[in-house]
């Protein structure tokens, strides 16, 4: 039987989440939009995401991280993409400048 105090973890870890989630999504926009048409229209999405999914890791995307997060699930990597995006975001930090 779940008791009170069960049912309170439950819902405090459940709002957590969707703070995190909430968040995320916040970031997305934000970087997206911040983009130019031309590296949104180079296909340079998937890698956009792994760099996302890295920094929601709480890992440091580099050019070999994204890569290799990539390929473990089966899609092609391309070099020139990933160096492009970490050039857009050099000088951007998203935890820093779009969580808040």
């Amino acid at each position: 039987m779940v008791g009170e105090v069960d049912i309170l973890i439950l819902d405090t870890k459940f709002h957590i989440l969707r703070k995190l989630i909430d968040k995320t999504l916040k970031n997305i926009f934000e970087i997206i939009n911040n983009f130019s048409f031309d590296l949104i229209s180079s296909g340079i999405m998937k890698h956009l995401a792994a760099y996302l999914l890295l920094e929601l890791a709480g890992k440091t995307p580099n050019d070999k991280s994204i890569k290799s997060l990539l390929e473990s699930v089966g899609i092609e990597a391309d070099d020139n993409k990933i160096k492009k995006l970490l050039n857009e975001l050099k000088d951007k930090n998203s935890e820093e400048d779009y969580r808040n």
